[in-house]
């Protein structure tokens, strides 16, 4: 992966959620980018163990900062993960780079 990746995990252990929960989410990050007139969603579901992560994104950032003069043109992807088992991870880098991403993000293990 490029250096120039921004990527973080985040884990509460002791916050789980139901499904629902996660689905209300996901309408929330929806409603966030049709405000912001965000393109190129996506969409998609990541295993880690025997858990599925929720992803969403899109060039998010570029919709927020178009209005900015000083802010070059990007096509940045923005992605926001999260587990009903408490895992939060968040993404933003080029577009080329979410394969090595998706796979990275795959292959996390969970230590008990």
């Amino acid at each position: 992966m490029p250096a120039d990746i921004y990527f973080g995990i985040l884990s509460y252990p002791l916050l789980h959620v139901d499904d629902a929960t996660i689905d209300r989410w996901l309408a929330y990050e929806r409603q966030i980018m049709d405000r912001e007139e965000a393109t190129g969603r996506l969409e998609k579901k990541l295993r880690i163990n025997d858990h599925v992560l929720r992803c969403i994104g899109g060039e998010h950032l570029r919709a927020v900062m178009r209005k900015e003069p000083r802010f070059p043109d990007s096509n940045i992807v923005s992605v926001r993960c999260r587990s009903n088992e408490g895992i939060e991870i968040e993404f933003q880098s080029e577009p080329s780079d979410l394969p090595d991403f998706y796979a990275l993000v795959s292959s996390i293990h969970k230590v008990r």
